[in-house]
């Protein structure tokens, strides 16, 4: 029995569904809108609980709300256990380096996952659908291009009328990949796809995809997909020193081998005054990948942690004073 799959026409635009830097980190049981029972729950929280997507300071998720082109960057990034990458000069001139979400996309352009706009726009905080989620998830993947599976007929519902999806639309074969890797399923949720008929199955994908349902393809991703080899470990150890004096550091950035073993020799001189090293995924400090122990001056402490292995430019800066004391912890 032939299936049929609705598809919604997409456009050519790519991305996201991080959080923005006014989100707190929640856990998905915390959100007051996402009960034990909501159809997305487990998703959401999978990703919560990897630090990937968070809530809005009122402790609600928002699930039914959509999802910017940025704000997917972001989540794509973080899910692929990237850094961010802050280039001097930006790649669209409408994401400056400013922009809270510049450091994720320009990350998720280096490694060929979204695209921008012919006029050299990236309209960061334009909505994206869900063919376009899927699109960006099989470039993530490194999926080999293929059609869609045998048996499934796809079409394309645009202005309320139906037409049979061909390999001249041009996320023919990425809609096709998405479904041969189960990010798509036959029959699934509701909020994916619907029944129409004995044998059919509608999705609204030219709709701007919500948060729920960019948590679901995300959580699938992850939770099926076969992983991106890891890279190897690098053997190399770096020792470093950094000073605290006058409520500032006397480096603003540091540059170390990815994987490196690292010992960080760190001088308080400020005397009666509380300072460490802490160093995050980004400028958000959400993600911490290590904490130093705050040390009063004047003293000297020895430091013990490992580079992250994905080359990037990461964060730190001194927990107690995070405004005035902080720098670029590059990898290579």
């Amino acid at each position: 029995m032939i299936r049929k799959l609705l598809l919604g026409l997409l456009v050519v635009a790519l991305i996201p569904f991080g959080l923005s830097l006014t989100f707190s980190r929640a856990n998905a049981a915390s959100f007051s809108d996402v009960p034990s029972d909501y159809w997305a729950a487990n998703a959401i929280l999978d990703l919560a609980s990897r630090t990937i997507i968070g809530g809005y300071p009122d402790g609600s998720f928002r699930p039914e709300n959509p999802v910017t082109r940025a704000e997917f960057s972001k989540m794509i990034l973080l899910t692929m256990g990237f850094a961010q990458e802050t280039p001097v000069s930006a790649t669209f001139t409408d994401e400056p380096s400013d922009h809270w979400a510049y450091g994720y996309v320009e990350g998720a352009v280096k490694h060929g996952w979204v695209k921008g706009y012919p006029d050299g726009t990236f309209q960061p905080n334009g909505n994206i659908t869900m063919a376009e989620i899927l699109t960006v998830l099989v470039r993530a993947e490194g999926w080999t291009l293929t059609n869609p599976p045998d048996g499934v007929t796809i079409l394309v519902r645009q202005s309320g009328t139906d037409r049979e999806m061909t390999a001249s639309d041009w996320f023919y074969q990425n809609v096709g990949t998405a479904a041969q890797q189960g990010l798509i399923q036959f029959p699934d949720h509701p909020q994916i796809n619907t029944a129409v008929g004995s044998s059919g199955f509608a999705m609204a994908q030219n709709d701007p995809a919500t948060r729920a349902q960019t948590a679901v393809f995300l959580d699938r991703m992850l939770t099926n997909a076969t992983p991106s080899p890891s890279p190897t470990p690098s053997s190399a150890s770096a020792s470093l020193s950094l000073v605290a004096k006058s409520m500032a550091f006397d480096q603003s950035a540091i540059t170390v081998p990815a994987g490196a073993d690292i010992t960080l020799t760190f001088d308080n001189q400020d005397t009666g005054i509380p300072h460490n090293f802490a160093l995050y995924m980004d400028s958000s400090a959400s993600t911490s990948l290590f904490v130093g122990e705050v040390i009063t001056g004047p003293k000297t402490i020895e430091y013990h942690f490992k580079a992250p292995t994905q080359p990037g430019t990461y964060f730190f800066r001194c927990d107690v004073h995070p405004r005035s004391m902080t720098g670029q912890f590059i990898v290579q």
